[in-house]
């Protein structure tokens, strides 16, 4: 659960291009 926050953190703009 931690990680997730984390990964979102570290890079959140991957998620958006990674739609």
């Amino acid at each position: 659960m931690q990680q997730q926050g984390a990964t979102l953190k570290c890079w959140p703009t991957v998620r958006s291009q990674r739609k």
